[in-house]
């Protein structure tokens, strides 16, 4: 989830929204990995049930209501000496799939994604793999706040 979250983080989680059906796009989530069941993925929720996501391998989405989403959280810093996000490839060069997220389902990827294992890889993500939805982060200290 790098550059808003990094591995020494420390984070204070909700596990009472996911069951209760209280997430949104936008949110960033702690969920099992669907392919490493005994392994936890931290990533921002982009699509919800019966959105359609155009998915491409470099680039998340471009879903009227989740790109602004998308656009707002996704970096164009370096992140150990790799662009993310960049999209000076040839647009006709871009492939798209078409998703439709299944009820019982949402989309998910982190906000590096050039660099990051995510629904463009593995599909949506059953709603029974959310663990907690991020609420703030304690430390660093000096980075204490919301994560929005």
């Amino acid at each position: 989830m790098e550059p808003t979250l990094y591995s020494n983080n420390v984070l204070v989680t909700d596990r009472m929204s996911p069951r209760l059906g209280k997430i949104d796009r936008g949110d960033v989530i702690i969920a099992k990995n669907p392919n490493i069941p005994n392994q936890l993925v931290c990533k921002r929720i982009i699509g919800l049930p019966g959105d359609i996501i155009l998915a491409q391998d470099t680039g998340a989405v471009t879903n009227n209501a989740i790109e602004a989403v998308a656009d707002e959280y996704l970096s164009d810093e370096p992140i150990n000496g790799k662009l993310p996000n960049d999209k000076s490839k040839d647009d006709q060069s871009i492939k798209y799939k078409k998703v439709v997220i299944p009820r019982g389902y949402i989309w998910i990827e982190g906000d590096n994604s050039v660099n990051s294992s995510d629904s463009r890889h593995y599909g949506p993500i059953p709603l029974g793999l959310l663990q907690s939805k991020v609420l703030c982060r304690i430390y660093p200290f000096k980075q204490i706040g919301l994560i929005s």
